[in-house]
Protein backbone atom coordinates (compact mmCIF):
# COMPACT_ATOMS: atom_id res chain seq x y z
CA UNK A 1 0.00 0.00 0.00
CA UNK A 2 1.57 3.31 -0.98
CA UNK A 3 1.14 6.15 1.55
CA UNK A 4 1.57 10.08 0.92
CA UNK A 5 1.62 12.65 3.98
CA UNK A 6 -1.86 14.24 4.34
CA UNK A 7 -3.71 11.15 3.36
CA UNK A 8 -6.32 9.87 5.47
CA UNK A 9 -6.41 6.06 6.81
CA UNK A 10 -8.33 4.06 9.41
CA UNK A 11 -5.57 3.31 11.85
CA UNK A 12 -6.25 -0.45 13.63
CA UNK A 13 -5.11 0.03 16.78
CA UNK A 14 -5.22 -3.34 20.01
CA UNK A 15 -4.67 -2.15 22.89
CA UNK A 16 -3.12 -5.48 24.46
CA UNK A 17 -1.31 -7.90 22.90
CA UNK A 18 -3.81 -11.01 24.54
CA UNK A 19 -6.83 -8.94 23.46
CA UNK A 20 -8.38 -9.82 20.40
CA UNK A 21 -10.76 -6.51 19.97
CA UNK A 22 -9.15 -4.26 17.34
CA UNK A 23 -10.37 -0.13 17.93
CA UNK A 24 -10.59 1.48 14.40
CA UNK A 25 -9.33 5.05 14.74
CA UNK A 26 -9.37 7.29 11.94
CA UNK A 27 -5.61 9.12 11.22
CA UNK A 28 -3.92 11.18 8.89
CA UNK A 29 -0.53 10.13 7.52
CA UNK A 30 2.42 12.53 8.98
CA UNK A 31 5.71 10.93 7.57
CA UNK A 32 7.20 7.47 6.55
CA UNK A 33 9.98 5.49 6.58
CA UNK A 34 11.06 2.05 4.54
CA UNK A 35 8.51 -0.01 7.66
CA UNK A 36 6.53 2.58 9.92
CA UNK A 37 4.32 5.05 9.46
CA UNK A 38 4.16 8.28 11.24
CA UNK A 39 0.13 9.58 11.70
CA UNK A 40 -1.47 11.96 13.80
CA UNK A 41 -4.84 10.74 15.76
CA UNK A 42 -7.18 13.16 17.21
CA UNK A 43 -8.49 12.68 20.71
CA UNK A 44 -11.99 13.02 22.14
CA UNK A 45 -10.69 16.22 24.47
CA UNK A 46 -9.44 17.83 21.02
CA UNK A 47 -5.97 17.34 21.32
CA UNK A 48 -4.06 15.56 18.73
CA UNK A 49 -1.16 13.00 19.13
CA UNK A 50 1.42 11.68 17.16
CA UNK A 51 2.12 7.58 16.52
CA UNK A 52 4.72 5.96 15.03
CA UNK A 53 2.97 2.54 13.97
CA UNK A 54 3.77 -0.76 11.32
CA UNK A 55 2.40 -0.08 7.76
CA UNK A 56 0.14 -3.39 7.76
CA UNK A 57 -2.01 -1.63 11.17
CA UNK A 58 -3.05 0.85 8.09
CA UNK A 59 -6.10 0.97 6.19
CA UNK A 60 -7.09 3.20 3.42
CA UNK A 61 -10.22 5.75 4.85
CA UNK A 62 -12.88 5.01 1.81
CA UNK A 63 -15.51 8.01 2.00
CA UNK A 64 -19.45 6.80 1.43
Amino acid sequence: MEFEPGQQVIWNYKSRTRHTYTHKIPAQIIKFSQKQVQIQVLKTTGESLRRWVHRDRLETFKIE
